[in-house]
Parts: C-alpha cells; sequence; structure tokens
C-alpha cells in the first residue's frame, strides 16, 4: 500500500508539473504572437520580420520558456533604447522608420535559432544560445547609446579618422560601454533565471561584448562601404559614390550572423565539457 501510494504522488506530481508546463509555453506562445503584431502595428518589424521573429519566440519557448525571457528582454531593451533621443536619430537618418524587414531579423536571429535547435537535443548548448542573444544585445546597445551620446565616432582600425554616427567599423566609448553592459545584462539575466553558473556569466558576458568588437572589426574590413564624393562613408550607397569597398556579398545582416555564430561556437569551446 506504501509503494501505491508513493508511486500515485510520483503521477499526480509529474502530472502537475505538465500541466505547469504546458500552461507556460501557451502563454509563452500567446506573447510571442503579442509582440509580434505589436511590433508590426509600430513599424519596429516589417511583416516578414515579424513573422521571423514569432516562429524564434515560438521555438525559444517550446525548448525552454527561459530562453524565451532571454529574447524577451533583448527585445524589449533593444526596443527602449530605439526611442532615446529618437528624434536626433531621424534627423541625421539612422532612426529606422520602415521597421527592421526578414532580412535583418534572421540575420540577427538565425545563429540564436540554430543553436536553439541544438539545445533541444542536448541543454550544455544553451551557453551558445545565450551567448548569441548577448552578442545581439551588445551590438545593439552599442550602436544606440553610440549613436545617441557618443558623438563622432572614429574608425576602429584608424581611431584618428572620425566619420559620421552609424558608420560601420566605427566606434565611441559610450558605445563600447553600451555594448558591454549590454552583454553583460543578458548574462545576469540568464544567470537569475538559474541557466548560468557565475564563471558561465563572466564568460559569456565576455564573448558576448566580443561578438560586438568582431561585427564591428567585420563591418571595418569587409563588408560592403560606400566612400562618397563628400568624404562620408555609408552602407547603403545613398550619394555619389567616389569607390566602393569591401565584399559586395557581405552586407550588415551577413556580419551579424557571422559575429553572433563566431562567438556562440567559442562558447561551446570554452564551457561545454
Amino acid at each position: 500500500m506504501v509503494l501505491i501510494n508513493t508511486a500515485l504522488e510520483i503521477i499526480i506530481n509529474n502530472v502537475k508539473a505538465l500541466r505547469e508546463m504546458e500552461l507556460a509555453l501557451i502563454v509563452a506562445l500567446l506573447i510571442s504572437a503579442l509582440l509580434s503584431v505589436v511590433s508590426l502595428r509600430r513599424r519596429y518589424l516589417k511583416r516578414r520580420g515579424a513573422a521571423m521573429a514569432f516562429v524564434m519566440g515560438s521555438a525559444t519557448a517550446l525548448v525552454d520558456v527561459r530562453l524565451f525571457l532571454l529574447l524577451i528582454a533583448f527585445f524589449l531593451s533593444s526596443s527602449a533604447l530605439t526611442k532615446v533621443r529618437g528624434g536626433y536619430k531621424a534627423s541625421i537618418g539612422l532612426k529606422d522608420v520602415e521597421g527592421r524587414s526578414l532580412g535583418q531579423v534572421v540575420g540577427v536571429g538565425a545563429p540564436i535559432l540554430a543553436f536553439t535547435v541544438l539545445a533541444a537535443y542536448d541543454a550544455r548548448a544553451y551557453v551558445a544560445v545565450i551567448t548569441a542573444i548577448a552578442s545581439a544585445n551588445s551590438d545593439t546597445w552599442a550602436s544606440e547609446l553610440g549613436v545617441a551620446f557618443g558623438g563622432r565616432p572614429r574608425m576602429i582600425f584608424r581611431p584618428w579618422a572620425r566619420v559620421v554616427p552609424g558608420t560601420s567599423g566605427a566606434v565611441t566609448s559610450v558605445g563600447l560601454l553600451g555594448g558591454a553592459l549590454g552583454s553583460a545584462f543578458i548574462g545576469v539575466i540568464a544567470a537569475v533565471l538559474g541557466l548560468l553558473t557565475t564563471f558561465q556569466l563572466f564568460v559569456v558576458s565576455v564573448l558576448g561584448f566580443a561578438g560586438n568588437l568582431l561585427d564591428t572589426l567585420l563591418g571595418a574590413t569587409v563588408q560592403i562601404r560606400y566612400i562618397c564624393k563628400d568624404g562620408t562613408i555609408r552602407d547603403d550607397g545613398n550619394c555619389e559614390v567616389s569607390e566602393v569597398k569591401g565584399s559586395r556579398h557581405v552586407d550588415n545582416e551577413t556580419v551579424n550572423l557571422i559575429s553572433e555564430s563566431v562567438v556562440g561556437i567559442a562558447a561551446l569551446a570554452v564551457l561545454v565539457r
């Protein structure tokens, strides 16, 4: 009789746990759908970009709701910082008024999604997912805060050369600080959620910021850049172009994809045993 009661108690507890997990998953999927719709209406994302964002949110929620919460932290913090000095950003053409496209969302989200699929089979890959999100958040915080408060940036390989805000491969001290804080922000939340140990928190925060620096280095070297006749450097070529540098096959989205993938793999190499 004692064994039967114990078995029944275990079954009941497992059923309750499954119901709680199902409820959390349903809530996460509804939140993901709601955020996609809100992002579309407020022009944070275009239609296909919003659809891809929903797929990303759903995938992470299916694997672990805590990973989904990290994506929410990334989305909300990035959206908030986009509004900081929004008028100034719009006046210099650096506020995205049309919303992020499918390509932009894929550039940021593809590594996160790929590592999430891997984490579904091996929980040790959680560190790669978290690092990729930290890298994306670091890049966004660096860009938004650097443009808002950093003044005229300097090219990372030529610090004596000042360029217009928003130039790929350029940095400011404010932007670098913002990038470091953005990476640590995701790491700390992951640790609070029980996804990282203290040592893993340190490694993920460093690698996330390293992903931001790698993004900047690639932006200064291989990413396509248009040298305008007025001396400015642009990514979109909307000027009278005098010279084109970098590879025509490497745009900003490709750079995002590469940098996040590299640091995610580095996290697996360093932290997975």
